[in-house]
């Protein structure tokens, strides 16, 4: 999409102007079917590639009405192309996190945030910023000592409005969507993580960041994402009421997403369901933002159990109405995380180590085919 200032904006969906008018309402219908008539034929059949059998994954998840994404990054040029090909959006697995790009306070790091972004542009790809906020105990987590040397609640918030300012205006049009906290809540209860900016801000600093990044950053979609909601009931529950809370106070929130790490097997599939669903019904976007499936190595049949959980894992999305995007947290399986992160062999994504498709490929690009 091309915008008035020139830059060509790909989107996740299409937004609203009028939040209240446009929720859940005929319109964001309409349009929708529109825009799969536009790309993919008639809105509800199947997009012209499936009569010959040669739909990638992104023209299946159009068809569907979902973006189908990835977490990857430039300099592989049989990875490029397969994202190219099979993906239309884009997850910055770690170009963004301040330790990263801003790792002391007056020194900044764009090289690897620029190259990322412009093959993204250059292809098209709708693009995630992961993340503004996101300070849990793992050593991951994106909060550099520096800013967490920051005790005074106002200079904090100053450092905070003046580091998404300058992404913004290097960036700007071209990050589609923030996430703007990542991991809100602990890993395994409901409640919230005792993390640096909340320990300065207090239990409000979420609103708080939506605040800043709907100011600094006013061109991209505003979004919370949480783990482990998938298996958790009460963690589930904080989430939506967390969600609710927001939007009854006019926090400018676009979408909250289940990340859909499958770390433990199969997930509560009703709870899943039940959870996208209630956020939809709030008015917000949903989807799946890091999506893997790990299988042990010496399961039996492990390639089929991966690609029946992928196939319940798009089910939930099309089962909620405002589910727009499932991202994959990677591209193959020799290059996943959860190599380092859990153990190596478990075989988590879409292809292998060659780069060939695996059974949940197929399974979940036939899913997509038949629609919500």
């Amino acid at each position: 999409m091309v915008s008035a200032d020139g830059i060509d904006r790909p989107r996740f969906r299409v937004r609203s102007i009028d939040r209240g008018r446009m929720r859940g309402g005929a319109a964001v219908r309409r349009l929708t079917a529109l825009l799969l008539m536009s790309c993919c034929g008639d809105a509800g059949a199947p997009p012209r590639c499936a009569v010959t059998g040669a739909c990638t994954l992104a023209e299946a998840g159009r068809a569907a009405g979902i973006a189908i994404g990835v977490a990857a990054a430039p300099g592989d040029p049989d990875v490029e192309a397969l994202v190219t090909r099979e993906f239309g959006a884009l997850s910055l697995e770690g170009e963004l996190l301040w330790k990263i790009v801003h790792p002391s306070r007056e020194r900044w790091d764009f090289e690897a945030a620029d190259r990322t972004l412009a093959w993204a542009a250059e292809h098209h790809l709708a693009t995630t910023a992961t993340h503004f906020v996101w300070d849990q105990a793992v050593g991951i987590a994106g909060t550099p000592e520096w800013v967490k040397e920051i005790t005074d609640p106002d200079e904090l918030r100053a450092v905070m409005r003046e580091h998404l300012r300058t992404l913004s205006t290097r960036y700007g049009g071209r990050i589609t969507r923030w996430n703007v906290v990542n991991e809100p809540h602990r890993y395994f209860d409901d409640t919230l993580y005792p993390n640096h900016f909340h320990r300065v801000l207090g239990p409000d600093y979420i609103a708080e960041a939506f605040e800043i990044a709907a100011e600094e950053a006013p061109r991209s979609e505003r979004w919370l994402n949480e783990i482990l909601t998938e298996y958790e009931p009460r963690k589930a529950d904080a989430l939506v009421r967390l969600a609710a809370d927001l939007v009854s106070r006019g926090v400018p929130i676009d979408g909250v997403s289940l990340q859909g790490h499958l770390f433990v097997g199969d997930a509560e599939w009703e709870l899943v369901t039940d959870t996208l669903k209630r956020l939809s019904d709030l008015g917000l976007q949903t989807g799946f933002s890091e999506v893997d499936v790990p299988v042990l190595p010496f399961s039996a049949n492990r390639l089929e159990i991966q690609a029946n959980r992928t196939v319940r894992l798009i089910d939930a999305c099309l089962a909620a109405p405002r589910c727009d995007s499932i991202t994959w947290w990677g591209v193959n399986d020799g290059a996943s995380w959860l190599n380092w992160f859990l153990a190596p062999g478990l075989a988590p994504l879409l292809f292998d180590d060659a780069l060939a498709p695996k059974p949940a490929y197929h399974a979940a690009k036939q899913r997509l085919l038949v629609g919500r």
